[in-house]
């Protein structure tokens, strides 16, 4: 009788045992800005591959960013691909590790620990890679080291112990990624490229950006508002660049043939064309970089 007792209340006991936690599905984590590391603040993001519908990859990125002027904004972005998750999460904790994959130039193994309510993720907010179903957030703390290599002598090698963010997950329920056929926005924009340089300028909204890419991973970004523009529409577009201290240079897109075309409820125009003349944008720590392309396009887009 005795041992029939003991049985039953392991039986009991086992009974009432919370069931291991199941890692959920669709996580993103999003690192609060941390500022000042060097003169930067430092933001960082990871998605599970199953966001991503098209290459399945989960995206792990790092930015480094400071504002040069009230029109100029520098930023040093890494981008890591990785065919398998770093980062799990339950509901309650998880974990954030690139156990190797990260290269010699990030390294990271924290654990995630959940600080505050889930959240509902309303159905209007935005989302990586424009998914959509039964999202939750909750904010988190990441304890663990956080080592990120720079590579340069300004900078060095940033170490990070605790980071706050959030961490945004499906909670239950289907996921559906990827735009919806929806109204159709007027937008204008002229962009180029030339190996691993890369151009996007706004000629109605005064905006340009410029991307530089290394093979490392690293991304030098430099953002300028409030560019001089004498023709924001073709044939001819010329674009002086604002006095900073960091960018210098100016461009002239000249048309040479313009398709008419149809993207979902859009009404597309594109237009070829030479672009003439250099832009260099000088980087704290990373040196400067030069910009030149012999041609380019620009698009523009309505009802």
């Amino acid at each position: 009788m005795r041992g029939r007792l003991v049985v039953l209340a392991v039986v009991a006991v086992g009974a009432a045992a919370p069931a291991e936690a199941r890692a959920a599905d669709h996580v993103w984590l999003s690192v609060h800005t941390v500022g000042s590391v060097k003169g930067f603040a430092l933001t960082a993001s990871v998605t599970t591959p199953d966001f991503d519908p098209v290459t399945g990859d989960e995206i792990l990125g790092v930015t480094l960013a400071r504002r040069l002027s009230p029109l100029a904004r520098a930023s040093h972005a890494l981008r890591l691909h990785h065919r398998s998750a770093t980062v799990s999460f339950d509901g309650q904790r998880g974990r954030w590790r690139t156990a190797g994959v990260g290269g010699p130039t990030l390294s990271l193994d924290m654990t995630l620990t959940a600080t505050g309510e889930a959240q509902p993720v309303a159905a209007d907010e935005s989302l990586p890679f424009a998914c959509r179903g039964a999202f939750v957030r909750r904010p988190v703390i990441a304890h663990g080291p956080f080592v990120l290599r720079t590579g340069t002598a300004a900078l060095g090698t940033i170490r990070l112990i605790h980071l706050t963010g959030w961490v945004t997950y499906n909670s239950g329920g289907p996921v559906r990624c990827g735009l919806t056929a929806g109204s159709c926005a007027p937008e204008a924009s002229l962009s180029a490229a030339s190996g691993s340089r890369s151009l996007a300028a706004d000629p109605q909204r005064r905006t340009l950006v410029l991307t530089f890419r290394e093979a490392s991973g690293w991304y030098h970004v430099m953002e300028l508002s409030r560019v001089t523009v004498r023709g924001a529409e073709p044939p001819t577009i010329r674009i002086t660049l604002p006095a900073t201290g960091a960018v210098t240079g100016s461009l002239t897109f000249a048309a040479r043939d313009t398709k008419e075309g149809v993207d979902g409820p859009c009404r597309v125009f594109t237009t070829q064309g030479d672009l003439s003349g250099k832009v260099r944008a000088r980087f704290a720590g990373w040196g400067s970089r030069t910009f030149a392309a012999a041609s380019a396009t620009y698009r523009r887009s309505g009802p």
